[in-house]
Parts: structure tokens; C-alpha cells; sequence
């Protein structure tokens, strides 16, 4: 029993910096799945072209399913910036 704690241990201590990020985003709740982190990646892109072209309204409305996905601080801080340019 003592044995497969200590090789537990070690197998932690020695994991690499991605699996220690997936442990960590996965302790805390957060998306760990690649397909919808690069999907909101996309999204986010997707938004700062419609800020670029002024579309608050469009922008806005796909920056909430990005959130949605993952709630990336530049995400929300971001939204914050389409949302004070929604108000006249």
C-alpha cells in the first residue's frame, strides 16, 4: 500500500507543465476540453473584427458564448470595453 502512494506521489511531482495547467484549470472548474478553448479562441477573434467595424451590438453578443466556453479574463474585460461602447 505504502508503494502505490509513493509512486502516486512521484507521478504528480513529475507530470509536465501542460498536464500540471490541465490539473489546474480542471480543479478550478474550467473548460479543459482543446476543442472549446480553441472555439472560443475563434470567437474572440470573430468579436475583435466586429469591434473593428463597429458592429458593438454583433460583438457583444458573440463575446457571451466565448464566455460561455471559457471565461477568460481578456474575454470579459473585453465584453467591458463593447459594452461601454453600447452606451450612448
Amino acid at each position: 500500500m505504502w508503494r502505490t502512494t509513493k509512486m502516486r506521489r512521484r507521478s504528480t511531482r513529475n507530470c509536465s507543465k501542460g498536464h500540471r495547467a490541465y490539473l489546474d484549470r480542471k480543479a478550478r472548474g474550467l473548460p479543459t476540453d482543446v476543442n472549446e478553448l480553441h472555439r472560443s479562441e475563434q470567437l474572440y477573434d470573430q468579436a475583435t473584427a466586429m469591434m473593428s467595424r463597429e458592429d458593438w451590438p454583433g460583438a457583444k453578443q458573440v463575446l457571451d458564448e466565448a464566455i460561455k466556453k471559457n471565461p477568460d479574463p481578456l474575454y470579459v474585460a473585453t465584453l467591458g470595453w463593447v459594452v461601454f461602447n453600447l452606451d450612448p
